[in-house]
């Protein structure tokens, strides 16, 4: 029982102190999104940490909600298996690889905020992982579909319109197509992370044998 309980707080420790993290910044009593938010221009002045920051901004109380519901969501899909640090530092990860990119590849870009660009790489890094692993390959490849689909259907317009009504914030399709491309890259890095771990534990263990 105590090791049921143990697992699951653990399991949700990560996206627990996300949450916590997005009300704390919505809910202060100073205004923090003028410090935190994604601006291109306050960036190109030096204000690098709005890069990871920004993701933790929202624009009203709506928008926070759907946000952290879509992560409880997306937290649900997958079994992590890894030590609750390594998702942090993941996550810490992703944050900067989809805010970098934005700033290099975007730069029409000017500002944005809201978690849904890190839940979109979180989902495509957790389907990428699972392409690699012949137990779960065809179900990390259709939410890795899916999720492309979305993207693309939001870049021509098709879709998004209704997040749109329940947030009162304009869907940028820029922010997860980026972090697709993010969760892609570092869940290819993590496979290949894991499978070379693997090798040399056998390695290791014929050497002892």
């Amino acid at each position: 029982m105590f090791q049921t309980l143990r697992n699951t707080i653990s399991h949700w420790a990560v996206p627990s102190l996300t949450v916590a993290l997005a009300c704390a910044v919505f809910f202060a009593p100073y205004n923090l999104e003028e410090l935190f938010r994604y601006e291109r221009a306050l960036i190109l002045d030096g204000d690098y940490w709005r890069l990871v920051s920004g993701h933790f901004v929202h624009a009203n109380l709506n928008h926070l909600l759907v946000n952290c519901l879509a992560l409880v969501l997306c937290w649900t899909l997958f079994t992590n298996r890894q030590p609750q640090h390594h998702v942090l530092i993941g996550l810490v990860t992703l944050s900067l690889l989809t805010g970098l990119s934005l700033f290099i590849f975007a730069d029409r870009l000017d500002d944005f905020l809201g978690l849904s660009g890190l839940i979109h790489a979180l989902l495509a890094l957790g389907a990428t992982v699972e392409i690699f692993e012949r137990s779960s390959r065809w179900r990390g490849l259709f939410l890795l579909l899916l999720l492309s689909v979305k993207v693309y259907s939001e870049w021509f317009g098709t879709m998004g319109s209704v997040v749109e009504r329940w947030t009162g914030v304009a869907v940028i399709f820029e922010t997860h197509f980026w972090g697709v491309a993010s969760g892609v890259c570092v869940g290819i890095a993590v496979a290949l992370g894991i499978r070379l771990g693997q090798l040399l534990a056998r390695g290791a263990g014929t050497l002892r044998g």
